[in-house]
């Protein structure tokens, strides 16, 4: 026999989804049919919309710095391949292609966040700034087997 496929209608913005999902992919808001106690429960999708938008204001300014801050280094990058056998090895290429791409991303993470936020979806937006934050773990863990390589290579 097939399962019921029911669906829950957001009591806050109008979107409607399948059971199984205790929450809007909208606006985040809890389907309360569910029973599910959310503690951070904002009040209104116009609460999570001025949470949101101050999350982004302080991401664009702490990314469009960095992103600005970051064309110094990406000028000097070229020079990871100075030493002879350089250029084939992967950690510098890895390098190299976080540094050449961090200020493109942290722009395009700027654009589409607030993209998604004019859009209405409130949580894509918070997530599209973490786009940024893949070339920082790609610098840390090539610095880690780095190290790794030379405390062993000794």
């Amino acid at each position: 026999m097939p399962k019921e496929n029911r669906m829950w209608k957001c009591e806050e913005c109008g979107e409607e989804h399948e059971n199984q999902f205790e929450t809007c992919w909208k606006c985040e808001s809890y389907n309360e049919s569910t029973g599910f106690n959310n503690p951070l429960k904002m009040d209104s999708v116009e609460d999570i919309k001025s949470s949101t938008k101050i999350v982004l204001i302080i991401c664009t300014i702490i990314f469009g710095i960095a992103g600005a801050v970051t064309f110094y280094p990406l000028l000097l990058s070229g020079m990871i391949f100075d030493a002879p056998g350089s250029d084939s090895n992967p950690i510098n290429w890895v390098i190299f292609i976080s540094l050449f791409t961090f200020a493109p991303m942290c722009i395009v993470s700027i654009f589409v966040s607030w993209g998604f936020y004019s859009g209405g979806s409130y949580g894509h937006a918070k997530k599209a700034y973490l786009l940024p934050v893949v070339n920082i773990l790609a610098l840390l863990v090539c610095a880690i087997i780095s190290e790794i390589i030379s405390f062993f290579s000794k």
